[in-house]
């Protein structure tokens, strides 16, 4: 009997997979600081994977998220104080923006956040017609301040 759940035992641990987790990082931002004995390395809106062990602490950190208004150094609009409709959502052409703002300038983000059209905002009207297919944020400004919204292009 003994035989048989060792074997059982051998099987399943020769059998089994683990997962492995690859320090790696693929950041748009951020910085490393370093002090006596410890690190702590930073990015801004992408994975990254960092263990930092020091006499008997271990801090470990995943996915940091931050919002486009602080990548931008902007002040989020506060959505429920003000009128903003953007349509048709999904498109594959044009972006109507109907508010009672005149927004200056926008922004188009991809869904990692990286930063792919900064214009300013001519006529209430956004051509998206040369985006690849997905999820993308529009990013509206007025003031110092950005309104943020999740676009899809079809």
């Amino acid at each position: 009997m003994k035989n048989i759940f060792l074997l059982i035992a051998l099987v399943c641990f020769f059998n089994s997979k683990a997962q492995t987790i690859v320090n790696s990082s693929i950041d748009n931002g951020g910085a490393s600081v370093t002090a006596t004995n410890a690190s702590i390395i930073y990015t801004i809106g992408e994975v990254n994977v960092q263990e930092t062990t020091n006499a008997n602490i271990q801090i470990s950190e995943g996915f940091i998220n931050t919002s486009i208004a602080e990548a931008l150094g902007l002040e989020n609009l506060n959505l429920a104080t003000i009128h903003l409709e953007i349509y048709p959502n999904p498109t594959s052409n044009i972006l109507n923006i109907k508010s009672d703002l005149n927004f200056e300038t926008y922004y188009l983000f991809d869904s990692n956040g990286k930063k792919l059209k900064e214009n300013k905002l001519i006529n209430k009207q956004i051509s998206i017609q040369n985006l690849a297919k997905g999820s993308y944020f529009l990013g509206l400004k007025i003031n110092g301040k950005i309104a943020t919204k999740k676009i899809i292009k079809k």
